[in-house]
């Protein structure tokens, strides 16, 4: 049991970046991506899905640190999740590109990723989520 939670522990603290967790999440978010809107947030889609072309650019909603970047298998394809402090987090789905890495510092506008159609996509688009203390929020109530 003592060397089980030695080990989680060692993989725990790998996850948390070296400069410690962010502190300025002020959830004034600028947009990720350029283009239309393709899906609106509703309860059956916890998002805003923003359409353009394979390879537009991908941007940090605000600054941070990324927690995850990766391919996942439960249907967002190559995605990226940033911690902003103070409770927020923004997802960014289905990207054909990655260019930041876990326990990266970001800033607000500095691009991360291209748009792609990774994972469950029946086109090229950004699926992003604002999340606040562990709940997914309408990204349009942080969005200029």
């Amino acid at each position: 049991m003592f060397c089980q939670l030695t080990a989680y522990i060692i993989r725990l603290a790998a996850t948390i970046p070296s400069k410690g967790l962010p502190q300025g999440g002020t959830g004034a978010f600028q947009w990720p991506a350029n283009g239309r809107i393709t899906q609106e947030f509703w309860s059956g889609h916890r998002a805003l899905d923003v359409g353009a072309w394979t390879g537009a650019p991908i941007y940090a909603a605000d600054s941070g640190y990324v927690t995850a970047a990766q391919w996942s298998d439960s249907g967002y394809g190559r995605m990226i999740i940033i911690d902003h402090g103070n409770g927020f987090k923004t997802l960014y789905a289905h990207l054909s590109v990655l260019y930041v890495s876990v326990g990266d510092e970001v800033t607000q506008g500095q691009q991360i990723g291209e748009m792609g159609s990774t994972g469950n996509s029946t086109g090229p688009h950004l699926h992003f989520e604002v999340i606040l203390n562990g709940v997914q929020r309408n990204p349009w109530g942080f969005l200029p």
